[in-house]
């Protein structure tokens, strides 16, 4: 082959890698078609074998081409002058937090959106919990786990019913959890939006509840203690019979009238990051009990936790799918624990930011766990309805999820094929090695 040749094969291999790579990003591996992709690049889908030995050889070499893209963006941003944020570091997590158009997105978001991940959620529903991770005694953020009875600093992760961890920040053990589970939902650079967001008791404040609703989404406590399980209606409000002992007529309808201006300003400084959510309920907390604005924007919250327990109370589907998020929740932790080793050194905890490095690197590689585990359930679930010509039933794909770790090597010793992406890693010694081969 001439010279003029093989740099057309080289030419026209990369246009196919590059139309592939935006098919992965738009919509997963299940959107790589070999006859569309042919199609977008002008050539017959016969010349694809001359490039490629299969369709899993593309989608490799598509992500690979997308991991380096975003590998390249994550270095401009980090030595951009121009960006507000002072510091590397703080560049990277900035850019890792802000809304990108899907080609500057990285691809493993979008390993998700198999058709399997369709038959886990409806995509608007979330949990937030905290797990916590074990680090010196010394550190002064450090607080005993009461379970563990350790020195920990905890790991605050937000997770979409069908698509893994979508936010994650460090927090202070023993703390309440309310701010941290508003901030991830309005602070997520997700193109979708969660409309619920299931937490348990220490993610939830009467006052929170009114702030998240003001701020577009419910919040959806899972309730301990019978005294939150109480209804809350306006003063001289009718109840019926059934319920006079569950219920407290306490709302102050003129008190909320009276605040509600103040509320949402306090909501829009929140939503426009003049402040966090974590700052504004710290502000708000019970030590506030008697100034209007705190009692008005509780007031308003027992209202919304009211019709929440009604429909919790009487709807058993609604109830069971809270309950599937959480546990969901639950089983990502058990995924970010058996990832991390050990405790997180002291030199990491000194400041903020190397902290929130820590939590979304965790965060990352257990996306990469449970992308993995999604690509080859669903090429097991298309083997068996080719293999059996039936559909597997959309009730049996519910409960499965991508979070076991039966058939991934944690700890062992891994083997890369590096000079089948050499081209991508370290181009230089490629082109050298290519231009040796010519002479």
């Amino acid at each position: 082959m001439g010279r003029s040749n093989r740099k057309q094969a080289e030419q026209n291999r990369q246009r196919i890698v590059e139309q592939a790579d935006a098919a992965v990003r738009g919509g997963g591996v299940a959107a790589v078609s070999i006859a569309e992709i042919m199609a977008a690049v002008g050539m017959t889908q016969g010349g694809f074998y001359n490039h490629f030995e299969s369709k899993d050889a593309l989608i490799a070499e598509a992500c690979s081409s997308g991991f380096a893209r975003s590998v390249q963006n994550w270095k401009a941003k980090a030595m951009s002058a121009r960006h507000p944020v002072a510091g590397a570091l703080k560049r990277l997590i900035s850019y890792y937090f802000a809304k990108k158009p899907v080609e500057q997105g990285c691809p493993m978001v979008a390993l998700g959106q198999d058709p399997i991940a369709a038959h886990w959620g409806r995509a608007n529903l979330a949990s937030s919990d905290m797990m916590s991770l074990e680090t010196a005694r010394t550190v002064w953020q450090a607080r005993v786990d009461p379970r563990r009875r350790t020195k920990s600093i905890g790991m605050y992760t937000h997770v979409r019913d069908r698509r893994g961890i979508f936010y994650d920040q460090p927090i202070i053990l023993n703390e309440r959890q309310a701010g941290a589970a508003i901030e991830g939902v309005i602070r997520q650079s997700s193109a979708d939006d969660v409309a619920q967001l299931a937490v348990d008791t220490h993610g939830f404040t009467d006052y929170a509840m009114g702030l998240a609703r003001i701020l577009g989404f419910d919040l959806c406590p899972r309730l301990s203690h019978l005294r939150d399980r109480r209804l809350h209606v306006p003063q001289h409000h009718t109840v019926p019979a059934e319920l006079i002992a569950v219920t407290d007529r306490d709302v102050r309808m003129n008190l909320i009238e009276s605040i509600w201006d103040e509320l949402v300003r306090v909501a829009a400084s929140v939503q426009t990051g003049q402040c966090t959510a974590v700052q504004a309920l710290s502000r708000f907390g019970s030590a506030a009990r008697g100034q209007p604005v705190y009692d008005g924007g509780t007031h308003i919250g027992r209202l919304f936790r009211t019709i929440y327990l009604i429909d919790y109370f009487t709807n058993s589907a609604f109830r069971a799918e809270l309950q599937h998020v959480l546990n969901r929740g639950e089983a990502v932790h058990t995924v970010q624990r058996a990832i991390h080793i050990g405790k997180i050194p002291l030199e990491l905890t000194r400041h903020n930011d190397s902290l929130a490095a820590v939590s979304s690197a965790l965060a990352l590689l257990s996306n990469a766990v449970m992308a993995w585990n999604t690509i080859h359930m669903q090429r097991a679930v298309d083997q068996i309805e080719a293999t059996s010509r039936e559909t597997v039933q959309a009730d049996d794909l519910r409960h499965i999820a991508p979070t076991h770790l039966e058939s991934i090597n944690l700890r062992g010793t891994f083997d890369f094929p590096i000079e089948r992406y050499a081209h991508h890693l370290l181009p230089s010694v490629a082109d050298r090695k290519r231009e040796f081969k010519r002479t």
